[in-house]
């Protein structure tokens, strides 16, 4: 059984945890952070308490188990800056997940989309693969995680 991982920033203190994702009918979710203790109680073998803050369900963001090469995980929304063509251009590369499949999106360093390949999008996957570039300034491995969008677009224009 695969145990989906994901992070989201909490309500109360604004920090990114990562963990497991509890969701509840009335839209609020919470996260189980990975090295959280949980507490069995005696009187019922059934209930169990854990530590899970309550996190803004709009900055939720599924990990794609892929890391970067500081061995950071990658999760949806990240972005990288990334010397696509030219070594003085830093364009953005942004991780989204479309339809059960994370994808690349591509932007230029004005915010504009880079239309290259599969109109914009690229399956992560091809990414992460010297073999599906002819240049390896494209694989997302090799670079190093910039930051998150739900913090903040990295360029004015983007979104």
């Amino acid at each position: 059984m695969t145990i989906l991982r994901y992070k989201a920033k909490c309500i109360e203190d604004g920090k990114w945890y990562e963990g497991s994702l509890l969701r509840y009918e009335d839209g609020r979710a919470r996260i189980i952070p990975t090295d959280t203790d949980i507490f069995c109680l005696e009187k019922d073998d059934r209930t169990i308490q854990v530590v899970a803050p309550y996190v803004v369900p709009e900055s939720i963001c599924l990990c794609t188990e892929i890391a970067d090469k500081n061995g950071n995980l990658i999760y949806e929304n990240d972005y990288f800056k990334i010397d696509l063509y030219d070594e003085n251009v830093e364009n953005i590369a942004v991780i989204v997940f479309n339809g059960g499949s994370f994808y690349v999106e591509w932007y230029g360093n004005t915010g504009e989309v880079m239309l290259d390949k599969d109109n914009n999008k690229t399956v992560l996957y091809e990414c992460i693969d010297t073999n599906s570039w002819d240049d390896e300034e494209h694989i997302i491995t090799e670079s190093e995680i910039a930051g998150n969008i739900i913090d903040g677009y990295p360029v004015e224009g983007m979104r």
